[in-house]
């Protein structure tokens, strides 16, 4: 079965990962951001895409610039299609990324390859 993942999957992995790095406990951050955590959760599930206030939230709450996310995100997305053959969909409104989900990598899986990609 192909695998596909989201470039705001991609975004929303690193957020999380820098996250983690300063033991910022996820309800702090969903406070502090704004951004509640269905929102999070449809962005991680591939059926839903973050807004640039959403992304530049999270990266005001995170202390971390959003050309830095976006520099990560953009190397992500060029390596895994071939080093890790998932393709990264693009121009995909939320409803038609819901006939992919059952392809879609996401969660743990998708934030270890992107780690290990990047070498965090």
């Amino acid at each position: 079965m192909d695998q596909n993942t989201t470039y705001s999957m991609i975004v929303a992995q690193l957020l999380d990962f820098q996250r983690k790095t300063m033991g910022l406990k996820q309800a702090d951050f969903f406070r502090a951001s704004g951004i509640s955590q269905s929102s999070w959760a449809r962005v991680n599930r591939g059926i839903s895409h973050f807004t640039l206030e959403e992304m530049r939230a999270a990266c005001r709450v995170l202390g971390v610039e959003l050309t830095k996310i976006l520099e990560e995100a953009d190397e992500a997305s060029e390596k895994l299609p071939n080093q890790e053959g998932i393709a990264v969909l693009e121009n995909l409104k939320g409803s038609e990324n819901k006939s992919l989900v059952p392809t879609i990598i996401a969660g743990a899986a998708l934030g270890f390859l992107i780690s290990r990609l990047l070498n965090k």
